[in-house]
């Protein structure tokens, strides 16, 4: 069932299980993407819903500015977060970074988003010591919604059309902030530009 709609229930321990069973999550908790979270994002970014972000391999379904708004939500990102999400999904998409192989692998791979420029203070990334840890909101919640889109958009999902023999813990694609003491490196840029914000 496509995420960006509508569905009806009595309880948030309903909500979690109707998620779950459409394929919504991967099994970790989510919130509910209600009518007030999504709009309140969309009219944060003041884009067209219905714009075309991509087609998400390996299905080429394509993923609107709602479906990553959705998908945003139900990881728990802020409205500022969800520019970052979706530059970089669009970076993703470019096909140097051949996201095509790295949903069908049989391998176990996972992509990582290191993000530069004022929006890493801006948004409190984690750099340096716990790079990849917790302790930082935006770190998590921006690398879930790409794992969801690809997830829900392109039916990149366990059993289904990813296939790695055991899976890895660290599986969850990652972001990170590049600070002078970690190295470029990455494969596809994207610019981002926030409300009051200089594009990075």
């Amino acid at each position: 069932m496509d995420p960006s709609q509508t569905i009806e229930v009595d309880t948030i321990e309903e909500a979690h299980e109707a998620m779950y069973r459409l394929g919504w999550t991967d099994g970790l908790p989510v919130i509910p993407p209600t009518p007030r979270l999504v709009e309140a994002a969309l009219e944060y970014l003041g884009r067209d819903p219905q714009e075309v972000v991509g087609e998400v391999p390996p299905k080429n379904r394509l993923a609107t500015v709602e479906k990553v708004v959705v998908n945003s939500v139900m990881a728990g990102c802020l409205p500022e977060y969800i520019p970052v999400v979706i530059a970089a999904l669009e970076g993703m998409l470019d096909d140097s970074f051949n996201l095509n192989g790295i949903q069908a692998t049989t391998n176990c791979i996972s992509p990582l988003a290191i993000v530069t420029g004022p929006v890493v203070e801006q948004l409190g990334f984690n750099a340096g010591d716990n790079v990849f840890g917790g302790g930082s909101r935006p770190t998590l919640p921006l690398a879930a919604p790409y794992g969801s889109s690809c997830g829900t958009s392109a039916a990149g999902m366990p059993e289904k059309l990813t296939a790695p023999p055991w899976g890895i813990l660290g599986s969850t694609p990652t972001v990170s902030r590049r600070t002078r003491r970690t190295a470029p490196g990455a494969q596809s840029t994207r610019s981002v530009g926030l409300p009051g914000m200089r594009p990075v």
